[in-house]
């Protein structure tokens, strides 16, 4: 909604993406700061903090979408990098997003930061007495996540050609789904970058799946609900040994 209203409002998408950039990195790091901080549930800050930027969407734009960004020079330079320019037949939306990924499996793998984070998704505590920088770390976390979030704006609006109010509405719910169904663990501290992917990828198969199947909206929501609820549940009753763990003998 940034880029797209500060287009259509004539600026030059360059630097509508800049500052879009900037912004987006500036809710990363409030959301570092309310949670590592001042220990607000990662729940609340991050849901408060994503409401008041839709409000001030919604305020600026008086609740309606943005008009068509338009067409010429970078415009379509713009929208053909991130949604409609492709190699062969790979799309250039999708080599953005393994190369993010490889970016990010890196860190995750074989950097401090990735093990920090880690640690603090594992046990917060026993990582600070280990000598962790949970304040630091915590932050890095949030503004990687806004990052990632800037790029999925963009790709959106490429894809559109518009800013539009309904964009990203319930994609929190794809991303726990697409990252419980991938193995990945809603108490913190387990998983792998490539079982996000292999979730993702279950999560659009079953979506489509469904829709060719011509399924009801109602009934395919109550069917990825319970996919959802049933992975995080097995999670808790893995983590907590009450499966996959033989009983100690007597």
């Amino acid at each position: 909604m940034i880029s797209a209203t500060l287009v259509c409002n004539g600026m030059n998408v360059i630097l509508a993406i800049i500052i879009d950039l900037i912004a987006c990195l500036a809710v990363g790091v409030s959301n570092g700061v309310l949670v590592g901080k001042f220990k607000l549930p990662p729940f609340i800050g991050t849901l408060g903090t994503m409401t008041i930027c839709r409000g001030i969407a919604q305020l600026v734009n008086n609740n309606y979408n943005t008009g068509d960004i338009g067409t010429g020079g970078l415009k379509d330079l713009f929208r053909d990098t991130f949604y409609y320019g492709r190699v062969g037949y790979l799309y250039y939306g999708v080599i953005i997003c393994l190369v993010i990924w490889a970016v990010f499996h890196y860190i995750m793998t074989y950097t401090a930061t990735g093990r920090h984070i880690y640690a603090i998704g594992s046990n917060v505590d026993a990582a600070r007495l280990s000598g962790v920088d949970v304040f630091k770390t915590t932050t890095i976390a949030y503004t990687i996540s806004a990052f990632c979030s800037f790029m999925a704006g963009l790709i959106t609006m490429a894809a559109a050609g518009m800013g539009s109010m309904q964009a990203g509405m319930s994609y929190e719910m794809y991303g726990v789904a697409a990252a419980v169904i991938g193995g990945i663990s809603t108490l913190g501290g387990s998983g792998l970058l490539v079982g996000v992917i292999a979730g993702a990828s279950v999560w659009a198969i079953l979506q489509n799946g469904l829709t060719l199947a011509n399924v009801p909206v109602a009934m395919r929501n109550i069917i990825i609900g319970i996919i959802v609820v049933a992975c995080v549940l097995f999670d808790i009753m893995r983590r907590s040994g009450m499966i996959g763990k033989k009983k100690a003998a007597k």
